[in-house]
């Protein structure tokens, strides 16, 4: 099983997911390509995802992109109207991921706070989620090089907290 660190980002016209394949060592990026996503999917179906906060959004804009849905009006129902992605639609929820969130939720506030008590450059986008036209390319490059950093800040903090993961595995290997 390979573990797989995820991160969405999500435009009116545009999206992308950017992984970084911890046990292959491999990174990469699909951008506005539904087909590739579908067969990223399939090779890793039996794979972990880790995300940071990946059970309240990245899973549900994952998941709603291979059933045909819009993931702005995913990303809209979830970050505009505070409501939970599992309840967008019930065929989402029908999709096997496999999710690992090193999020820790009230003990968290967020990646980005994370990112500074690890020592690390903060690095934030100036492309506007609120845009509302299609990316040009710098902006599109932008926000592949920031999501990389997220993926790679997610990974780092995953090592940091790998007991947890740990005691999580050894309760589902202890118990079938």
């Amino acid at each position: 099983m390979n573990l797989i660190v995820i991160d969405f980002e999500v435009f009116k016209y545009n999206w992308l997911m950017c992984w970084l394949n911890l046990t292959q060592k491999t990174e990469g990026y699909i951008a506005d390509d539904v087909e590739e996503l579908k067969r990223f999917y399939e090779e890793h179906i039996n794979d972990l995802y880790i995300t940071f906060n990946g059970k309240g959004y990245d899973q549900w804009i994952f998941k709603g992109l291979l059933k045909g849905e819009n993931p702005y009006d995913i990303n809209e129902w979830i970050i505009t109207e505070g409501r939970d992605g599992w309840r967008y639609s019930e065929e989402m929820t029908k999709t096997p991921l496999n999710i690992y969130d090193v999020y820790l939720g009230a003990i968290d506030r967020g990646l980005k706070e994370l990112e500074s008590f690890m020592g690390v450059s903060i690095h934030e986008s100036s492309v506007d989620f609120r845009l509302d036209r299609k990316l040009t390319q710098a902006e599109i490059e932008e926000t592949i090089s920031y999501c990389r950093d997220d993926v790679r800040n997610t990974a780092e903090v995953f090592k940091r907290r790998a007991e947890i993961f740990n005691s999580y595995a050894n309760l589902i290997n202890h118990f079938k």
